[in-house]
């Protein structure tokens, strides 16, 4: 509501893949805005118009974005984000917001996992998961601006888990505590 206020009428909102849970409550309380989902490769040049946007919604959705094919021998140097964040930047309106959010890489949750010498990430198919400064490095490095970061926890609440022996033993290796939820949101605007 801060970013789609319900007095403004027309808005355009764009969100990156196709609908998903949270696509469905949006359009439900924001009926006042004018959905729209993507159905191209976002690690190319888009097929839309310069300042079309009034607001980009990436919901878990740039962990799947791998390097575009033949790029720096087949490597991973997060140039499908890169593209995506500055299409993201050219088709928004000045002034106009992008939110992302993605699994954290820095959680409890990874560390729990990568001390059972399983893969640190909550899901095989996404290529890479990134950290709050990744995120933010990327998005300032592009030209976007820092609204407001938060760091959530979901998985970590569950009544099943418990991760204090994982929070006990960074305390007791000095090491953060903060920062260490599952996921990332970011909300970044263009200047203008």
């Amino acid at each position: 509501s801060e970013i789609l206020p319900l007095d403004r009428s027309g808005m355009h909102v764009l969100e990156l893949g196709g609908d998903s849970v949270a696509t469905d409550l949006w359009r439900a309380d924001l009926p006042h805005v004018q959905w729209q989902n993507t159905d191209f490769d976002l690690r190319f040049p888009w097929p839309l118009q310069d300042g079309l946007a009034d607001v980009i919604v990436a919901t878990e959705v740039v962990e799947h974005l791998s390097d575009q094919p033949g790029e720096l021998n087949e490597g991973f140097y997060q140039l499908g984000f890169r593209a995506a964040l500055r299409e993201s930047l050219r088709v928004l309106k000045p002034g106009g917001f992008l939110l992302i959010t993605t699994p954290n890489a820095a959680s409890i949750v990874h560390l729990d996992l990568a001390l059972k010498a399983l893969p640190p990430w909550f899901y095989p198919l996404h290529v890479r998961e990134y950290t709050l400064n990744d995120v933010l490095f990327q998005l300032q490095n592009i030209g976007f601006e820092i609204q407001r970061k938060d760091i959530i926890h979901c998985l970590t609440t569950a009544t099943d888990t418990d991760y204090t022996l994982q929070f006990t033993w960074l305390l007791a290796g000095k090491y953060s505590v903060t920062n260490r939820g599952d996921d990332l949101f970011v909300l970044a605007r263009k200047p203008g």
